[in-house]
């Protein structure tokens, strides 16, 4: 497990509202309703579990502070993680397991972009090589850095 890893004590032994407030940000806990990035290792797509909620949770587990929380158009709101278990602290969840991530500002180009800065792949290693599958594509390996991918699909979308 990589969440968390190597972010000391203070991360482990505080609250994530702390956490969150600290100057190096709040990552890996999120702050952005439907903020979307990749994980630190960069195998998967996240996003933060962050939901509005017009019910109150107890005062233990309420981390609302003025402007912490806001939505896509940077607005404040009142929000909770969705899990229990994590004491409602919202953080990034993994879309799938089975896919990598890449960042259109690090390189990859896409023709026709739909305003987004990461997208999920779905990979594979075969004869160990690095097979990329996007949305309803079919597999295509990878045989080079800066390969120029052109994946065949309705919406015509070219990755390099």
């Amino acid at each position: 497990m990589t969440w968390g890893k190597g972010l000391g004590c203070d991360f482990v032994k505080k609250s994530c509202l702390s956490w969150m407030r600290s100057p190096q940000g709040p990552y890996p806990f999120c702050t952005q309703e439907y903020d979307m990035r990749c994980n630190a290792d960069r195998k998967s797509k996240v996003s933060c579990n962050l939901i509005r909620s017009a019910s109150r949770v107890t005062a233990d587990y309420d981390y609302n502070s003025p402007n912490l929380y806001k939505d896509e158009k940077n607005r404040a709101i009142v929000a909770y993680g969705q899990e229990q278990i994590a004491d409602y602290c919202p953080y990034y969840r993994i879309f799938s397991r089975s896919a990598r991530c890449f960042s259109l500002e690090e390189g990859i180009k896409v023709k026709k972009k739909l305003q987004r800065t990461t997208y999920n792949m779905k990979t594979s290693c075969k004869g160990n090589r690095l097979h990329i599958k996007m949305q309803s594509s079919k597999f295509y390996p990878c045989y080079h850095a800066g390969q120029f991918i052109h994946v065949e699909k309705r919406s015509s979308v070219g990755l390099r």
